[in-house]
């Protein structure tokens, strides 16, 4: 049938790296972890990352459904496998090695995907 649209919605492009972020309640601690997902997500996948940010005060259920023993947590949900930390993030070294953004950065840089120039460096600084 010539000239009918497809009803279908379009897909929605899903963002490469999606991390989730458990805290409870707006405290220093987690506005500092919150804040440093950022920077680092901002640094290693500039426009390619969502953050989701689940308030356990709000929503304890999901802390055993989630297994959440400790916040914050951060969990890379994907790319897979999943990459589970607890912390709020002050050591940039173990942050990015827990949620094994280092690893991915590496493999970019190999692949040629990202500009090399920054990145080089910034992987011979935290060694």
């Amino acid at each position: 049938m010539k000239g009918q649209r497809s009803r279908r919605k379009p897909a929605r492009k899903s963002s490469p790296f999606i991390f989730h972020i458990y805290i409870a309640g707006r405290t220093a601690k987690s506005e500092r972890a919150l804040a440093r997902l950022k920077q680092m997500c901002n640094e290693w996948c500039p426009g390619q990352f969502e953050m989701r940010v689940i308030d356990l005060a709000s929503r304890p259920d999901l802390a055993q459904a989630h297994e959440i023993i400790a916040i914050p947590t951060i969990l890379r949900s994907l790319p897979a496998p999943v990459q589970r930390t607890i912390a709020d993030l002050s050591h940039k070294q173990k942050a990015l090695l827990g949620l094994d953004l280092l690893k991915i950065a590496e493999l970019d840089l190999h692949s040629g995907r990202q500009s090399a120039s920054g990145k080089k460096a910034a992987l011979r600084d935290l060694a």
